[in-house]
């Protein structure tokens, strides 16, 4: 969830930050929330992820892998097919 609040910026900081999120095609608001993010993340201080995220990612990468071993079981299947017809 997103909390609003208000934030009081020199206009020539403000305008950079403009200029910089029309570079990347982002809302100027979009581009501070990510310099906030990233700063947070390189000074080590960013929120952790939730319990439910981080199950739902490794429900990801479960199906992913078992699905990765079920194409390599098909194409082993497929070639000995081959090498006996």
């Amino acid at each position: 969830m997103k909390k609003s609040f208000a934030l009081r910026v020199d206009a020539e900081v403000y305008e950079a930050i403009e200029k910089w999120a029309a570079d990347e095609f982002r809302s100027t608001n979009g581009q501070i929330e990510w310099i906030l993010s990233d700063a947070l993340k390189r000074a080590k201080r960013a929120p952790r992820k939730t319990s439910a995220v981080i199950k739902i990612r490794r429900i990801k990468m479960e199906r992913r892998r078992i699905i990765g071993i079920v194409l390599l079981a098909l194409a082993g299947a497929a070639c000995l097919m081959s090498v006996v017809w």
